[in-house]
């Protein structure tokens, strides 16, 4: 797999909301741990994600 590494800003919204569902699918669900996601900080980081064989955010 080949990482992809963007600012927030740089983002598509497609790549953003692969991101977001992919984390909700881990942390929330998978990991049972409830919380607030979405905590302002998304728009500071760098973001680096890779994407899968059926065109989801691996990682």
């Amino acid at each position: 797999m080949e990482f992809v590494i963007k600012h927030f800003k740089e983002l598509s919204t497609t790549e953003l909301y692969e991101i977001l569902k992919t984390r909700a699918e881990i942390f929330v669900v998978e990991q049972d741990c409830v919380y607030q996601d979405l905590d302002d900080k998304d728009q500071d980081a760098i973001h680096i994600f890779c994407w899968n064989d059926s065109g989801r955010v691996a990682g």
